[in-house]
C-alpha cells in the first residue's frame, strides 16, 4: 500500500522540486495542510502523488483565471510565502472540491512527453540496424499517441548528429552525455505501422483531452508546453490507431496482425508504475509466446526500482526470440528526455 506522506516527501526533496520550484512549494504546502492532505489521499493507488492532484489543480486554474492561486502560476518571481500559497490552495481546493475529486476519479497522469522520443529513437535505430526491416511500433500506455508521431519529428543531438525533417513543427534537442558515442544513422529508420494501446485513450481533437495534456506539463516548463502544442497539431493531421484495452489483451491480437516483413517493436515510457506486477508478467508471457514465430523487440524507458539512489530512468532493450528473452541496458535518460547517456558499445 502506498505511503502518501512518504511519496510527498520524496517529491519535495527530490530533483523534481528543483525542476519545478512551484510544484516543490505546493507539495510542501500539501504536507502541512489537513485540508489538502485529505484531498491528496483520494489519489488512486496507481497514480503518482502529488502529480495527479497538481494536474487537477492546474486544469481547473485554466478555467478560473480570476482566482488568487492563478498568480502563483503566472508570476514565478512573485509567488509570495509558503503560508500564502497554502492559503490560496486551500481556498481553491475547498471551493472546487467536487470538480477536483471528479478529475482524480476519472483522469489519469498520461504525460505524453514528446521529449522522450529523443531517448527512444536511438533505440529504434539500433533495432533497425540489427533487423533491416521497417519498424512496426506498438506503444503501451499511448494516451493520445503523441509519441507515436516519432517519425514526423526532428531530432538534434548536437555533435552526435541530427535525424528527421528540419521542417517538422516538433523539434527535439537532446543533450548527449558521457564518453560513449551515440550510434546514430544518417536518417530515421523506416516505419510500417504505428499503433497504441491504452486503457483510457485521449483524443487530441477533443478540447478537454488536449487541456488535460497541457495541465500535465509543469508550470515552469514553457518549452515543453510549446512542444506539446506542436505535437498535438502534428499528430492531429494523421492520428495513430489506438486500441482501448488492457495491454496484455490488446497486444496478443495486434502482434498476430502485423505484417511479417516488418520488425515488431513494443515500447513504453514511464508507464510501469500505473499497472501491477501481474499485468507486466502477463505482457511478458504474451511477448514470449509471440516470439516463437518471429522475434519481438521491447524498448522500455523506465525507472529501475532495484537500483537505490537512482533518480533518472534507464532505456532497456529486451529481445524475445524462440520463447526466450535477453535484456540489455542501453542508456540512462533524463525523465523528460533532456539528455541521454549511452551505456553500450
Amino acid at each position: 500500500m502506498r505511503n502518501t506522506r512518504r511519496a510527498l516527501a520524496d517529491f519535495a526533496e527530490g530533483p523534481q522540486s528543483t525542476d519545478s520550484p512551484l510544484y516543490g512549494a505546493m507539495t510542501r504546502a500539501i504536507m502541512t495542510s489537513e485540508t489538502l492532505m485529505r484531498m491528496v489521499e483520494k489519489t488512486p493507488e496507481n497514480q503518482p502523488v502529488p502529480l495527479h492532484l497538481l494536474a487537477a489543480l492546474q486544469y481547473l486554474i485554466g478555467r478560473t483565471p480570476e482566482h488568487a492561486l492563478t498568480g502563483f502560476y503566472v508570476e514565478p518571481e512573485h509567488r509570495g510565502s509558503l503560508d500564502e500559497l497554502q492559503e490560496a490552495m486551500e481556498q481553491f481546493a475547498t471551493s472546487h472540491q467536487d470538480e477536483i475529486e471528479l478529475l482524480l476519479a476519472t483522469r489519469t497522469v498520461q504525460t505524453n512527453e514528446t521529449g522522450r522520443a529523443g531517448a527512444l529513437v536511438p533505440g529504434f535505430c539500433l533495432i533497425y540496424e540489427r533487423t533491416r526491416l521497417p519498424l512496426a511500433t506498438i506503444e503501451i500506455g499511448a494516451a493520445a499517441g503523441l509519441l507515436l508521431g516519432w517519425p514526423d519529428f526532428f531530432y538534434d543531438y548536437g555533435n552526435a548528429g541530427q535525424l528527421g525533417s528540419s521542417s517538422s513543427l516538433v523539434k527535439l534537442q537532446t543533450e548527449v552525455r558521457g564518453h560513449r558515442t551515440l550510434p546514430l544513422p544518417s536518417d530515421l529508420p523506416p516505419h510500417a505501422e504505428r499503433i497504441g494501446i491504452d486503457r483510457s485513450p485521449l483524443d487530441v481533437s477533443d478540447p478537454d483531452d488536449a487541456d488535460w495534456l497541457r495541465a500535465l506539463v509543469w508550470p515552469e516548463h514553457p518549452g515543453r508546453l510549446e512542444r506539446l502544442n506542436f505535437a498535438i497539431e502534428t499528430v492531429a493531421k494523421d492520428p495513430p490507431y489506438i486500441v482501448q484495452a488492457d495491454a496484455p489483451d490488446g497486444l496478443d491480437s495486434l502482434l498476430m496482425q502485423i505484417d511479417g516483413a516488418t520488425t515488431r517493436v513494443i515500447f513504453h515510457s514511464i508507464a510501469l508504475y500505473q499497472s501491477d506486477r501481474e499485468t507486466w508478467t502477463r505482457i511478458d508471457e504474451v511477448l514470449l509466446a509471440a516470439s516463437r514465430s518471429r522475434p519481438v523487440f521491447r524498448l522500455g524507458l523506465e525507472f529501475d526500482a532495484g537500483q537505490k539512489g537512482i533518480d533518472q530512468p534507464f532505456l532497456t532493450l529486451s529481445v524475445y526470440e524462440r520463447g526466450g528473452i535477453s535484456k540489455e541496458v542501453l542508456a540512462q535518460v533524463q525523465y523528460h528526455g533532456r539528455w541521454i547517456e549511452w551505456l553500450v558499445g
